[in-house]
């Protein structure tokens, strides 16, 4: 079956070609994502859709067309480097360059072209020199720049944008893009690439020429160039009618011109593209040469989704080169062909006679899918989506794979969904309730732990014609929402590692960091605990007896060597605690010690044979110290007193008496005592003064004796005669000594008195 061209579908049906461009380009205007940005849109975007259920019987239409109204408006375009954003909502019109040396400017149409149809489009093109300084040569419009006319690419919007640096110069504003295409005027001779089309006229200063072509890039991006000079070309060109007006040398010169290019595919081949026929036409509306007319015709392969645009290019020669929609006809409509949907009894391998075929008028290249009837997937650009229906009775099986919708009234375009005869079945509905332990229903079991689950069934239910039943299966499901617990511990051990329960006398030495570990329960409960080890010492308690001597001024000694000891008596008891806790209990015995004092041997006298007596000491508590030494008599008494010190001085003071010329002593009074006791504690001051004063000897008649002085005359007594009086006074002395450290004094004195008593009452009666 032959087609109806484009023309005779204009002619035969224009009421319904206007009325369905009408609907359809407001239906495309609507799903259009319009920008004004120098991001290009490369396809027709349309919004997806939910999928559709066919019915049996149906018809769907998908056929899309374009028309002027579509590309007329501002809105409709997107523009990239030197050209100017279009207004909105008025017709489409843009300055692509303006005065600037190797530039580029694009207007892209934001639909895509179907190249399996026809496709024709037209505009208004200017090209002004106005301060160009190329004009100072020629002041020809041939000199603005390199290229302005069409470009058809299937690049995309972000290949575009990155190649405008490839779109200046020779380039023709399509170099770097892949199987694309220009069409329009080459303003500048590149003799390296360029045809030397015959009849051009090329400017031999500037470079500039009256040359028109279609050229195409390869897959990688590169232009079609001349191989000669001659007539073997790699690309369609020849030379434009309207070579420009010269006002003047210095004036400005404008060339103003429609430009046109039509396309008419001749073979739609598998791989995505279409072969045809491309044809581009020039018409002159200005000067000398206006309504005249310069064609081009190639037979090229384009793919089958093209975008469509308008460039002006510079490289160094340069002007000003706008476009704009001069309202002319636009057509750009895809082929359109039935697909016819089958529904077959799978068994038989006939149409099931209650399901006639549904019809869907699809576009060459649309994808048609048939999925089963409770499938969701929505359809997206040229890629349909359909839900295959519901026949009582049937069951669904399969569909045929996805179709490419061939052009016309391919008989391949036909998809088969087959079905079986259907068998009463039970759904299981399947009912799920989920509930946490205290019995309030979840929404969200996130964050739980399941403890239980308990599952029951209902009674089959009839659900339709076909006898199908359900059965609701519920499961309750118990869940925990798991806890966090944070326990402290504190561990206590003694030393050894021992634990301890009591801390009864025990003494914290040290506390360990807390220690941290964690354990989940089975229900997903996390116990947190923290263990903190503290060590423990058994307090020791010692007892420590410690003996302190001193001297009679509360000194301490270290040496007691030429003391005596005097008395003791115990201080407080000190009590420490150590770093450990430990206990010293401190017993403390304060030994009072008197230095053993040397009497002056000024204090001595002598008896009747002049030999020196040695006074005896005093007991503690008489006036002469008992540590007083004696000392072996000299031949020579001594005169002169030493210096010595408060007990010595004190022990001068005693008075010596001759032991033949002694009256009887009378007993010592407590007055007498007492005196003595003050005497031996006078201060020292008081003793310095008395040790300037010379010791003196006492009569005896006048002085009471005292229990030393006795001693010493007793011994004297006992040993008379000369020689006698000095071995016995060193006797006594030694004799005193040792009765002074094993016998008390009383003892002593009371025994010596007695003897003395008797003798005085013997030479009394004599």
């Amino acid at each position: 079956m032959s087609k109806i061209s484009p023309k005779i579908k204009r002619e035969k049906y224009p009421r319904t070609r206007i009325m369905l461009g009408l609907l359809i380009s407001t239906s495309i205007l609507g799903g259009m994502t319009l920008v004004s940005s120098p991001i290009f849109k490369n396809a027709y975007v349309f919004a997806a859709t939910s999928s559709q259920t066919l019915n049996p019987g149906q018809t769907i239409n998908n056929q899309v067309v374009y028309n002027t109204a579509d590309i007329e408006n501002g809105n409709a375009w997107t523009v990239a480097g030197t050209a100017t954003i279009p207004a909105a909502n008025q017709p489409f019109s843009t300055t692509l360059i303006s005065s600037t040396k190797s530039s580029a400017g694009l207007a892209l149409f934001n639909g895509t072209l179907d190249m399996s149809q026809s496709v024709s489009f037209q505009g208004t093109f200017t090209i002004t020199v106005a301060g160009n300084p190329a004009a100072l040569y020629t002041g020809n419009a041939m000199d603005a720049g390199d290229s302005l006319g069409f470009i058809l690419t299937p690049a995309s919007n972000a290949q575009i944008t990155s190649n405008l640096a490839n779109s200046t110069g020779q380039n023709l504003g399509v170099g770097g893009l892949a199987n694309s295409v220009f069409l329009g005027r080459d303003l500048y001779y590149n003799s390296s690439i360029d045809s030397n089309v015959k009849g051009a006229t090329v400017n031999a200063v500037t470079g500039g020429q009256n040359v028109i072509c279609i050229r195409q890039t390869d897959a990688t991006g590169t232009l079609a160039s001349a191989t000669n000079t001659g007539a073997d070309q790699q690309y369609t060109a020849t030379t434009a009618t309207d070579a420009g007006i010269t006002t003047g040398t210095y004036g400005a010169n404008t060339i103003t011109e429609t430009m046109a290019f039509s396309w008419t595919p001749t073979a739609t081949n598998p791989n995505g593209t279409s072969t045809g026929i491309l044809t581009y036409n020039l018409t002159a509306l200005t000067g000398a040469n206006a309504g005249q007319t310069a064609q081009l015709n190639t037979t090229v392969t384009l793919n089958d989704s093209l975008s469509l645009g308008v460039v002006g290019a510079t490289g160094g020669n340069f002007g000003i080169m706008t476009f704009q929609n001069d309202g002319s006809n636009f057509t750009a409509s895809k082929a359109t062909a039935p697909v016819t949907v089958n529904y077959i009894d799978q068994s038989t391998g006939q149409p099931i006679a209650s399901a006639a075929a549904s019809t869907i008028t699809a576009t060459a290249g649309d994808q048609i899918t048939i999925n089963a009837p409770t499938d969701a997937t929505a359809q997206t650009g040229n890629s349909y989506n359909y839900n295959a229906p519901t026949i009582t009775g049937y069951d669904y099986v399969s569909a045929d794979p996805t179709l490419t919708v061939a052009d016309g009234n391919s008989a391949t375009n036909v998809i088969n969904v087959y079905y079986t005869k259907h068998q009463p079945i039970n759904t299981i509905k399947t009912v799920t309730i989920d509930k946490d332990d205290t019995g309030n229903i979840l929404t969200n079991t996130t964050g739980y732990v399941k403890l239980s689950s308990n599952t029951s069934s209902s009674a089959p239910v009839i659900i339709n014609a076909n006898g199908d039943t359900t059965t609701t299966v519920t499961t309750i499901n118990i869940w925990h929402k798991p806890i966090t617990n944070t326990i402290n511990i504190t561990v206590d051990k003694d030393e050894a590692g021992n634990s301890l329960t009591d801390l009864t006398g025990y003494f914290l030495i040290s506390t360990s960091a807390s220690v941290t570990t964690s354990s989940t329960a089975s229900n997903g409960d996390i116990t947190i605990t923290n263990t903190t080890t503290r060590v423990w010492h058994k307090i020791q308690t010692t007892t420590v007896n410690q003996v302190k001597n001193v001297d009679e001024t509360g000194s301490s000694l270290s040496d007691t060597t030429g003391y005596e000891q005097v008395s003791k008596s115990t201080a407080p008891q000190e009590i420490s605690t150590g770093a450990n806790g430990d206990i010293t209990i401190t017993n403390i015995t304060i030994v009072h010690w008197k230095k053993i004092v040397q009497l002056p041997e000024s204090t001595m006298t002598t008896n009747n044979n002049q030999e020196p007596i040695q006074a005896v000491p005093l007991l503690p508590n008489q006036e002469i110290p008992q540590s007083a030494q004696i000392v072996q008599p000299t031949a020579t008494p001594i005169t002169q007193a030493k210096p010595v010190s408060s007990a010595v001085i004190q022990a001068s003071r005693q008075v010596t008496v001759s032991p033949k010329k002694q009256t009887p002593k009378k007993k010592a009074t407590a007055q007498t005592s007492q005196k003595a006791s003050s005497t031996a504690k006078t201060p020292e001051s008081k003793a310095i003064v008395q040790s300037s004063q010379a010791p003196k000897t006492v009569n005896p008649k006048h002085s009471p004796m005292t229990t030393q002085q006795k001693v010493i005359q007793v011994v004297k007594v006992e040993t008379a005669g000369t020689g006698g009086a000095v071995v016995g006074m060193g006797i006594a002395g030694g004799l005193w000594l040792l009765i002074q450290r094993f016998l008390p004094t009383g003892w002593f004195a009371f025994i010596i008195g007695k003897r003395r008593k008797k003798k005085d009452e013997d030479d009394k009666n004599a």
